[in-house]
């Protein structure tokens, strides 16, 4: 019967070890994800001082962002973009604007837009970047923590 209880509260410390990883990477993602976007619109603003070159070009480059990288790819392919689902809904209607508003215009206007964006977009850093410091570490000790109070409870 022990050994029962032990097996089943290991699996709780697991079980709330891992849903706390998810959330902090999902909290790292959304952080690395915007940071993404910042390097994109420094980039675009670099190419539209210098020369005007198709967007697909642009784009090719690395980027910390798993997330942001597929939804490049879905932008340039013409498929539909697939939009991380950390992303809040306020959130998603910016990139989708943002990514609407790419190649539309002439080279002055989207030099505006792009700063526009940009400065949103870096306060958006900036505010996901705290979160992330703060919570990151505390979300995988609380996690840890619930499942050996689990382990306890159980044992």
């Amino acid at each position: 019967m022990f050994l029962i209880k032990l097996c089943l509260g290991v699996t709780c410390v697991y079980l709330c070890s891992k849903i706390a990883v998810s959330k902090a990477n999902s909290l790292k993602e959304s952080y690395l994800f915007w940071e993404s976007v910042v390097k994109l619109c420094n980039i675009l603003l670099q190419e539209f001082s210098y020369k005007k070159r198709p967007i697909k070009v642009a784009v090719s480059t690395t980027y910390s962002s798993t997330d942001f990288k597929k939804l490049l790819n879905g932008y340039v392919s013409g498929n539909d973009i697939t939009v991380p689902k950390y992303l809040t809904d306020a959130e998603v209607l910016k990139i989708k604007s943002f990514l609407n508003e790419l190649g539309k215009s002439d080279s002055e206007t989207q030099k505006l837009a792009l700063n526009s964006y940009k400065t949103d977009f870096e306060s958006i850093v900036i505010d996901k970047k705290l979160e992330y410091k703060k919570t990151y570490s505390v979300t995988l000790k609380v996690g840890f923590s619930v499942g050996v109070m689990m382990l306890i409870m159980v044992i």
